[in-house]
């Protein structure tokens, strides 16, 4: 079985394990549902990044392809019922995303600039910029190797 196979048999798996929880969720009871809503959302979101390697990172592409397998292998009961709970589950995974998301960009938020790194930037904006750089045995707190020029900043105490 090569790789691509592998994928998608891990890929219905995970459908049909979906599925399962989809149709706990109409048989159980409602503060079991959250419990069954956590793993569905899990279940999701590895389903999610398998047919991401699939067919491409698009949200769109993946949200619609998992919807489709999940009709396509689900029994035909209550119907309605079953589309409900898998939009449930959906929308808790976006959340869960966009939740991770706002998480990583605040973590990777870049430090904010001092004054005079700001005015280096707009004044040198296409010029490389070193901060912290040591020239024959002196520090200066901002160097610009194209242009051979050293800035200072003389106004805070060292």
């Amino acid at each position: 079985m090569n790789k691509r196979q592998m994928m998608e048999k891990k890929i219905l798996e995970k459908v049909d394990l979906l599925i399962e929880i989809i149709l706990s969720l109409d048989m159980c009871e409602e503060q079991e549902k959250s419990v069954y809503l956590e793993k569905g959302s899990l279940i999701a979101e590895e389903l999610s990044d398998l047919l991401a390697e699939l067919i491409g990172p698009n949200e769109d592409y993946i949200q619609d392809a998992m919807q489709e397998l999940i009709l396509q292998r689900m029994p035909d009961y209550d119907f309605e019922d079953s589309a409900k709970d898998i939009n449930n589950i959906l929308e808790r995974l976006n959340q869960r995303e966009s939740k991770t998301a706002d998480e990583f960009s605040v973590s990777q938020a870049a430090p904010p600039l001092d004054p005079l790194q700001k005015a280096i930037n707009y004044l040198f904006p296409q010029f490389e910029i070193i901060k912290n750089h040591r020239h024959q045995g002196h520090y200066f707190s901002y160097y610009i190797p194209s242009l051979k020029v050293a800035v200072d900043d003389c106004s805070s105490p060292v």
